[in-house]
């Protein structure tokens, strides 16, 4: 009796097991899709941003952004510099796996705290995906 129960526990287990694995073979692997959206100091490093600036004197970081998406995608960046539409960066169209970067120089036009936004919009949506902020205090 206990060697039933246990073969048809056994063969339950073995089942399930398989059933699993099918699925996840078979599940489309979308998890691992994401663009990569960074900012640099101009030396390259994740650090060294620009914090106290002279009003009238230029500012420079170095955006990227790498392409993880499994498909190509079009990419645009959309500046704002304290509540003003500064510019619009447009990397264009990146293949999977491809990298884009690049120096942005941005003249400080108003006295005390500004907030620069780098907001990222993929392909043609109006919604931005991500964003970066860079606060610089002008004197």
């Amino acid at each position: 009796m206990f060697n039933k129960i246990f073969s048809v526990l056994l063969i339950v287990i073995i089942l399930a097991t398989a059933g699993i694995i099918i699925w996840f073979a078979i599940l489309p692997n979308d998890v691992d899709n994401f663009t990569e959206f960074y900012m640099l100091g101009t030396d390259g490093k994740a650090q060294d941003y620009p914090q106290v600036m002279t009003m009238g004197e230029n500012i420079s970081v170095i955006l990227g952004i790498v392409n993880k998406e499994n498909r190509d995608v079009n990419y645009r960046i959309h500046i704002k510099q304290g509540d003003v539409y500064a510019d619009d960066i447009k990397p264009g169209l990146l293949a999977n796996g491809q990298k884009w970067e690049q120096q942005i120089n941005l003249v400080m036009a108003a006295y005390g705290e500004e907030k620069v936004e780098f907001w990222l919009y993929k392909d043609e949506s109006s919604e931005p995906k991500l964003s970066l902020n860079l606060k610089v205090w002008v004197k």
